[in-house]
């Protein structure tokens, strides 16, 4: 997951809906996100992403135009951007399943032991 705070720094020939935008550099007609804020506030934006390498860059962009997938025309509104951050969430939510083979013989050997002392 992604994570950053964003402000308008400028709007100086309208809006089109998306003038704020977050891509991976493999992927720059798949953004991770469209967006605008005009309202002159702080915004904390967190959207999420599946990595398809070891390695990836993000690019946060302004100023977007028809050239960006999803984004139907110029615009020269530019954004001011704080706090970027980087969640890594490496495997630890979804055990392996040599780890079910491990527990399962830890409890094995557990009841087994139980067992004998009962004898």
């Amino acid at each position: 997951m992604v994570s950053v705070d964003v402000h308008l720094h400028v709007n100086s020939s309208g809006s089109n809906g998306k003038s704020f935008g977050i891509f991976l550099i493999i992927q720059p007609n798949s953004p991770i996100l469209l967006t605008e804020f005009l309202d002159g506030i702080w915004h904390s934006l967190s959207p999420s992403f599946v990595a398809t390498s070891t390695t990836h860059t993000i690019i946060f962009a302004s100023e977007l135009d028809a050239r960006t997938p999803g984004v139907p025309s110029t615009t020269d509104v530019s954004y001011w951007i704080d706090n970027a951050s980087l969640d890594l969430r490496a495997g630890g939510a979804v055990p392996e399943p040599g780890m079910y083979w491990l527990v399962g013989s830890g409890l094995s050997a557990l009841l087994l032991l139980l067992r004998r002392r009962r004898r």
